[in-house]
């Protein structure tokens, strides 16, 4: 199923999440979008259209709060894409702050929400750049899925983590060398349970480990 968003065209894209079927909207044709980047935009931030498409990690990590039958009072998500992860977090948490740097994400994320859950009503939808995060104050569950592809969202990152993490946090990664470094640092500020879950998607097995990390009591 294809229709048009913008310039660009779409396509719904069914899966299976701990037993429940979504239907998750993403772009169909990626170059679409790198065609539409500048140079200068490129040049400022390296920006890139991470977001358009479905990750594996995302869909993990979604699988892991539903699974486990995660909830609280408070949960946000960094770096949201396409709103899946935020999506199960909707499913049981009454407030769900679903963010990203890019405002066609949180388009995207609000109509995969709206159509997959009743209970979208709980879940805002803002822009936020994790290196210069405004005072947002403190949440229960702070989620990211596949965000450590750089070096240099490490430490912002981590930042924000200890920053804004009151129960846990959850990160969830395919393995990627960059995210050791950011477990080595951040094993002095939380205590990590490690979980693997395997993901298939698009016919690509992918192994994703999800950190669980729980702030240090000092």
């Amino acid at each position: 199923m294809t229709d048009r968003h913008g310039s660009f065209k779409t396509e719904i894209v069914p899966i299976n999440v701990a037993g429940r079927h979504y239907s998750i909207e993403r772009v169909a044709e990626i170059d679409s979008l790198l065609d539409k980047i500048t140079p200068e935009q490129f040049l400022e931030d390296e920006r890139l259209p991470y977001w358009a498409q479905l990750w594996a990690s995302s869909i993990a990590l979604a699988e892991y709060i539903l699974r486990n039958k995660i909830t609280a009072d408070s949960f946000i998500e960094l770096g949201s894409g396409l709103g899946l992860v935020s999506l199960a977090a909707a499913e049981s948490f009454p407030s769900v702050a679903c963010t990203d740097y890019e405002s066609s994400a949180l388009e995207f994320a609000e109509r995969n929400v709206a159509r997959n859950c009743s209970k979208s009503g709980g879940v805002r939808y803002e822009l936020l750049d994790w290196r210069i995060p405004p005072a947002i104050g403190m949440f229960d569950v702070v989620a990211a899925a596949d965000v450590l592809y750089e070096k240099r969202n490490i430490d912002p990152v981590l930042q924000f983590l200890v920053t804004h993490t009151k129960e846990f946090a959850l990160i969830a990664d395919p393995h990627r060398t960059t995210a050791d470094r950011f477990f080595e640092m951040a094993e002095k500020h939380f205590e990590i349970e490690l979980e693997e879950i395997d993901v298939t998607l698009d016919d690509v097995k992918t192994g994703v480990r999800i950190c669980r990390l729980t702030p240090r009591r000092r």
